[in-house]
């Protein structure tokens, strides 16, 4: 099934990779006025940063979870040999990608509810609106038809510009806070439109 078999590495790209975990690969030192200091990933931000560092670290397992469970839904629809199959794996996916939202909100709850200083307020702002824009993909695809193949695909390539823009917003957010565990991976074939490199991970 070629045209399925290209649906699943966009949905891949789109639901697991875009909620993966940090990158860890920050170069610069980065601080603040709190004094908070952490240094191209060789020591781990103390403080307000490394409470909100360790918050989305462990958000994001629960995440990575979820994208697993998406993974494991495309699996199946890949496999479907039958309507009656298709239509059932549709079902699954779209339950796994209730567990992305379901994930990708508690993450936003958990970071908003960490003290940050006034001047990183911003940033924590830039953060959230970024989740809820990586949670806005997740329900435009969990609510889109599950009548066909073709309906599933474009409403996959409607929403790839937006997920982007939101993963791109989280690794800068996460360079304004020095939170390197708040930011997306960068993978190899992330934004290149959804090609077969975009599948390079399901998670984390």
């Amino acid at each position: 099934m070629p045209r399925l078999l290209r649906v699943t590495m966009v949905a891949t790209c789109l639901i697991a990779l875009a909620a993966c975990g940090s990158s860890g690969d920050d170069g610069g030192d980065t601080a603040s006025s709190t004094g908070i200091t952490t240094a191209g990933g060789d020591s781990a931000p103390s403080g307000a940063v490394g409470e909100l560092d360790a918050a989305c670290a462990t958000a994001q397992q629960a995440v990575d979870a979820a994208a697993a469970n998406v993974g494991t839904a495309l699996d199946e629809v890949r496999a479907a040999t039958s309507a009656d199959e298709f239509q059932a794996a549709l079902g699954d996916l779209q339950d796994a990608v209730g567990e992305v939202e379901t994930a990708l909100t508690d993450f936003k709850d958990s970071v908003a509810a960490i003290d940050l200083p006034d001047d990183l307020s911003d940033a924590l702002d830039q953060l959230t609106a970024a989740l809820d824009d990586q949670i806005a993909v997740a329900q435009q695809i969990g609510d889109s038809p599950a009548d066909s193949v073709a309906a599933l695909e474009e409403t996959l390539t409607n929403v790839q510009s937006d997920d982007e823009a939101a993963r791109q917003a989280r690794t800068e957010a996460a360079d304004a806070l020095g939170a390197s565990s708040c930011a997306p991976t960068v993978t190899a074939g992330s934004g290149d439109g959804g090609g077969a490199g975009a599948t390079t991970t399901t998670a984390g």
